[in-house]
């Protein structure tokens, strides 16, 4: 199978130079300034994997590894599986979160945070989709 951080990071690469994230997400941040962390924990109990962020402060999203971040405002970790499903759209973070799958969340006012980090996995699915990539497809039995 094909390693997940090889199309999130051309896909935030692409949604940084081509979408006002500020904008987008304004009615979520409410003029905060947050650094959110999505990271992804390796199913095989390596270690995390990779991790990505947005950085309210100047809204900039990027792949980040391990612990790159210092202090983030809120740092959501998920494994490898559960993080494809979510970047594929096959389940949402949000409603991931109440289901009680496996998610480590450290931080202040996740609920939110959630949501953003939601939507940018529903933009990274549409960034991908938009080139030909259907994580779905990729994810289904052989």
């Amino acid at each position: 199978m094909p390693k997940l951080r090889d199309f999130l990071e051309p896909a935030l690469e692409g949604i940084s130079r081509k979408l006002d994230l500020g904008k987008l997400f304004q009615e979520y941040s409410q003029g905060e300034e947050r650094t959110l962390v999505l990271r992804t924990r390796s199913t095989r109990g390596i270690g995390e994997e990779f991790g990505f962020y947005v950085d309210t402060k100047n809204w900039q999203v990027g792949i980040t590894e391990s612990y790159g971040i210092l202090e983030p405002t809120v740092r959501i970790t998920v494994e490898e599986n559960l993080m494809w499903l979510l970047a594929a759209r096959q389940q949402n973070l949000f409603s991931a979160y109440f289901q009680n799958l496996p998610i480590d969340v450290e931080g202040a006012f996740v609920l939110r945070d959630i949501l953003i980090l939601d939507k940018l996995l529903e933009l990274i699915h549409d960034c991908l989709l938009a080139e030909g990539i259907d994580l779905k497809a990729i994810l289904a039995p052989g």
